[in-house]
C-alpha cells in the first residue's frame, strides 16, 4: 500500500517511478497488488500532467482519493474511488481534556510576492484574535510546523508583537510529535492555516478558523459537507476580527460510518 498526499503533484512526484518498480516486482512476484490510499491530486499546470498520472493509475489496483476534486478528474477509472482522508476516520474528540488554551498556526508569505503585502495586516488580525481570548484568560500555544518555509520566523514575529507574553509558548515543530499533539488536542480553538493543522483541529474537535493558502484545504472540507466560511490570506485581513470569530467550525463530528479508505486492502487482507 502507498500512502499518498503529494504523489500527483506535478514537477514533484516521483509515482511514475515507483510503479515501475513495484511493476518489476509483481513480474516476479504475481500475486502483489498495488494501492495508493489518502492521496490527492495537483496542483499541476499543464494538460498533459493529468494525462500522465491517468496512464499511471491505469497500472494501480486501486486508488482512493481524499478529495472529490481529485476523483471527479480520474472517475472514468474503474479502479478509482473517493473517500475521507484516512486521519478523519480517527474520531478524537472528547477523548482529551481541555485546558483553557487555544493554538496558532500561521505561516511565512514572504516568498508569496502577491501576499507579502497583506503581511502586517494578517499579523494584526491573527494578533486580535489572540487577545480576544487572552481577555477571557486562554492560554495560548503558537504552533510553527515548517521552519523551511519561514513558519518559525513569522510566528516569533508574531510574539514579539504581542503586549502580553505571559502564557504565550511558542511550539517549533522539530519531530516533536506527542509535544505538538498535545498542545494542540488540549486546545478549545485554533487558527490553522496549514493543512496539516486544520485536520488536527477536526479530528480533535476544536473550534476551528482555517485559513486557506491552497486550494487543497478548501477541496477537504467541501467535501466533508463543511460549508462554514473559508477565508484566503486576502479575505481574512480584509475581514473584521468579530466577524471572523463567528466563522468558526464548531461541533464537528467525523462520519465514523464513511470509513472505505481501506475497503480494497479489506478484500484482500481480511479472508
Amino acid at each position: 500500500m502507498i500512502a499518498g498526499g503529494a504523489l500527483f503533484m506535478e514537477g514533484k512526484s516521483n509515482l511514475p517511478q515507483l510503479v515501475r518498480r513495484l511493476n518489476l516486482i509483481r513480474f516476479f512476484h504475481r500475486r502483489l497488488q498495488i494501492v495508493i490510499n489518502g492521496t490527492n491530486y495537483g496542483p499541476s499546470v499543464t494538460d498533459t500532467w493529468q494525462h500522465t498520472v491517468a496512464n499511471t493509475l491505469q497500472k494501480v489496483d486501486d486508488v482512493c482519493f481524499r478529495g472529490k476534486p481529485s476523483f471527479e478528474l480520474f472517475r472514468q477509472l474503474p479502479n478509482v474511488r473517493c473517500a475521507n482522508g484516512i486521519v478523519m476516520h480517527i474520531d478524537m474528540s472528547g477523548t482529551v481534556q481541555k485546558n483553557k488554551s487555544i493554538s496558532i498556526n500561521i505561516r511565512s508569505v514572504d516568498k508569496w510576492p502577491s501576499l507579502k503585502p497583506l503581511k502586517q495586516q494578517y499579523l494584526e488580525n491573527t494578533k486580535s484574535i489572540i487577545e480576544h481570548y487572552q481577555q477571557k484568560g486562554f492560554a495560548v500555544n503558537l504552533v510553527s510546523f515548517c521552519n523551511t518555509y519561514g513558519d518559525n520566523q513569522i510566528t516569533d514575529e508574531l510574539f514579539q508583537m504581542l503586549d502580553n507574553t505571559e502564557y504565550v509558548h511558542i511550539l517549533n515543530y522539530t519531530g516533536n510529535i506527542s509535544e505538538c499533539l498535545a498542545a494542540i488536542s488540549s486546545s478549545e480553538f485554533i487558527l490553522a492555516t496549514r493543512f496539516h493543522a486544520i485536520v488536527l483541529g477536526l479530528v480533535f474537535g476544536l473550534r476551528v478558523l482555517p485559513i486557506s493558502y491552497s486550494i487543497k484545504s478548501e477541496n477537504m472540507l467541501r467535501s466533508m459537507n463543511i460549508w462554514s466560511p473559508i477565508y484566503d490570506y486576502a479575505a481574512f485581513c480584509a475581514a473584521p476580527v468579530e466577524m471572523l470569530l463567528n466563522s468558526t467550525i464548531d461541533n464537528f463530528v467525523i462520519d465514523k460510518t464513511v470509513n472505505n479508505q481501506f475497503d480494497y486492502l479489506d478484500k484482500i487482507l481480511i479472508k
